[in-house]
């Protein structure tokens, strides 16, 4: 059961990535699933719950958020692990959903999909917001430890630090939406970390 359920969810995320929430039909995941209606249906009854569950694995699993970032006590190794957390997560969506993700469409519709979410489900908002916050509290006690075992010497407090490495992602990703690669992405997003750690050390 449990197989079945994930296969239709990463069908359905294929979807909504090529497509908007709004333009995705029931039917249209249906077929694309072949399974018969009766069996689609004991797992999912409406596209809204079928979208709930593909944001839901895609934005804030486990396998996404990288909780194995938790025992670095370098700031460096830390920012450089999260770039090869990054590519893995480009490699997981590549894998599961079999697209090109360098693709324009997808590229949009991967922040589309968010704002959908937002939007529909308030209980959805509410733990993108807590999962945020989570990845803000883990950046800021690596950016302490760094500033404990004297690898930086910013002055600048810990929690500004760790919203200008994450937003750094979040406004690089966006303007991948322009035409760049996700891999150029990565390049780019090395690279501003790297100019910003030596300043920090500075």
């Amino acid at each position: 059961m449990k197989d079945t359920r994930e296969y239709i969810v990463k069908v359905a995320l294929k979807l909504f990535l090529l497509k908007s929430f709004k333009e995705v039909t029931m039917q249209e995941i249906v077929q694309e699933t072949k399974l018969s209606k009766g069996a689609f249906y004991h797992y999912f009854k409406s596209k809204e719950e079928v979208f709930l569950e593909v944001v839901e694995a895609f934005y804030l699993s486990d396998e996404i958020n990288g909780e194995k970032l938790n025992d670095y006590t370098s700031l460096k190794d830390f920012y450089c692990a999260y770039i090869v957390h990054l590519q893995k997560f480009i490699e997981y969506i590549k894998e599961v959903v079999e697209i090109d993700i360098d693709n324009a469409t997808y590229n949009v519709n991967y922040f589309v999909m968010v704002f959908d979410a937002v939007r529909r489900f308030p209980d959805f908002k509410q733990k993108m917001m807590e999962s945020q916050q989570k990845d803000i509290e883990t950046w800021k006690n690596i950016v302490e430890i760094a500033k404990k075992n004297n690898e930086i010497s910013t002055k600048m407090p810990s929690e500004y630090v760790a919203r200008i490495f994450l937003q750094t992602v979040d406004a690089t990703f966006m303007n991948a939406i322009t035409g760049n690669k996700f891999a150029d992405a990565l390049k780019d997003i090395q690279a501003l970390w790297d100019s910003f750690f030596e300043e920090l050390k500075s």
